[in-house]
């Protein structure tokens, strides 16, 4: 009888330890099983990207020639500041700048929450590199590096690097961010005192001679003011940025083909401010004001600030970039600009 009694007892023990085993294996407890053959899907790591407390992209140096390579790192941090372990880090480039290692740029931090990799300069220019963590984390570091020339005899790229992705470099604008953009330009030739010109429409046509109103006397002076620019600057970096100067380049300045280009130093902006980045929320977006051209005291002919001479009287066009210059809240340089085509003219402002 308690040998019977015991005997159930034992195999009563042995199904409850058994299905204890079955229900472990399949309860996606390995980091090997589940999902499709070959498959990672990195459960019980601990890490959700949208926790994430940062995500910091280093160069080791920024300054490269056309052939020469350095390293980076990409360190993840949880929002105590500790190391995240086995999360995939996405990183691409601009044209010009390979991604040797990783050679498809993506790659798990190790232990110490570190992606580590190296990038080579195949063009001369400046050229972006962006990382980013999964898709649901929201965060992304982006950084700069010079690449300089002359190009080395024989030199034909790194064979089966990667990058690339993020289309082409810029040799004109090597400090310019393609999360702080320009996306308007207006003109405002009718001496208001607005600062955000609110009401006034902005156009691309300069007036650039004061005429005479009236078709019978008493003739009337044509109004005739400064020219004042508006940029539309948006910034979707996660800092705030402090823009204070602006600068331009007039490609025919004298009128003519091809003309001579004038590029103004480096001015104040008429309303200098910080446009709140998108860590502050929402992505910021203001219009900033300066003055592009001068009226002449009494001549009735406009200047480029701080060119000497004045403006050709006839119409012409020319192609006109617009850079304006801030510091971020972390102590960046940033810069952006805008090139579009302007009308310059013997305009009729008696109506305004």
């Amino acid at each position: 009888m308690r040998k019977g009694l015991f005997q159930g007892l034992v195999a009563l023990i042995s199904i409850v330890v058994a299905a204890g085993i079955l229900v472990a294996c399949g309860s996606g407890g390995g980091d090997t099983d589940g999902g499709k053959a070959g498959e990672e899907t990195f459960d019980g790591t601990g890490f959700d990207p949208s926790l994430a407390g940062a995500i910091e992209l280093v160069l080791r140096d920024d300054d490269l020639q056309v052939s020469e390579s350095a390293g980076f790192y990409v360190q993840v941090s949880d929002k105590n500041g500790g190391p995240v372990a086995n999360v995939r880090v996405a990183c691409d480039t601009e044209a010009g700048l390979a991604i040797l290692e990783p050679s498809d740029g993506n790659q798990l931090t190790d232990d110490g929450g570190i992606m580590s990799g190296r990038l080579g300069c195949e063009q001369i220019g400046s050229f972006r590199m962006g990382c980013r963590l999964p898709t649901g984390g929201g965060k992304r570091k982006f950084a700069t590096v010079q690449c300089s020339g002359p190009i080395p005899s024989g030199f034909d790229g790194f064979p089966g690097a990667g990058g690339g992705g993020l289309g082409g470099g810029s040799v004109n604008e090597p400090d310019s961010d393609e999360l702080v953009t320009v996306t308007a330009i207006a003109f405002f030739d009718g001496g208001t005192t607005n600062a955000n010109y609110g009401g006034e429409i902005g156009d691309l046509q300069v007036d650039v001679a004061q005429g005479i109103c009236g078709t019978a006397a008493p003739f009337t002076a044509e109004p005739f003011f400064d020219t004042i620019v508006g940029i539309d600057v948006q910034n979707f970096l996660d800092d705030s940025v402090n823009f204070s100067q602006m600068n331009y380049t007039v490609e025919n300045s004298d009128g003519g083909t091809p003309g001579t280009s004038f590029t103004s130093a480096r001015f104040a902006l008429i309303n200098a401010d910080e446009v709140p980045g998108e860590g502050d929320a929402q992505p910021g977006q203001r219009r900033f004001l300066g003055f592009f051209a001068k009226a002449g005291a009494g001549g009735g002919d406009k200047a480029l600030n701080g060119a000497s001479t004045a403006l050709p009287s006839g119409d012409w066009l020319s192609n006109v970039t617009f850079r304006v210059f801030g510091v971020s809240s972390s102590g960046r340089e940033v810069s952006a600009s805008l090139r579009v085509a302007i009308a310059f003219g013997n305009y009729n402002r008696c109506g305004s």
